[in-house]
């Protein structure tokens, strides 16, 4: 299953780059919970620290790919955001939790992927 996660995280990395978010680290954990992404995304008046959970499924997974992360999920998403922001003084920075949700094909190489901005409030 890490497999598949990790799969799922570098095409999510290598799709925030394309447009035009920075990767700043990837796997962050800490004893509250775990962000898949961490990066940065530079809008036209200031720069947004965007907290990512990736979700990767078989295409016509029977799981609804918005409702995969649920309160409890995002209460410990938004700890460990918390914890990274202390650890590496940015509680000034200006935050927000986007998804990238991805869905694929065994039978082919397409993918169809989805970034969700703002995908639930801290």
């Amino acid at each position: 299953m890490r497999i598949v996660g990790a799969k799922g995280e570098k095409i999510a990395a290598d799709f925030l780059l394309s447009q035009g978010y920075q990767i700043i680290a990837r796997n962050y954990a800490c004893r509250v919970g775990e962000i898949d992404i961490v990066a940065e995304e530079q809008l036209p008046d200031k720069k947004v620290l965007a907290f990512v959970e990736v979700k990767y499924y078989k295409e016509n997974s029977l799981r609804d790919l918005r409702t995969a992360v649920d309160p409890v999920k995002q209460k410990k998403i938004i700890r460990a955001a918390r914890r990274y922001l202390q650890a590496n003084k940015l509680n000034d920075s200006y935050v927000r939790f986007d998804a990238v949700l991805i869905s694929f094909s065994p039978s082919s190489a397409v993918q169809n992927i989805e970034l969700i901005k703002d995908a639930f409030r801290g």
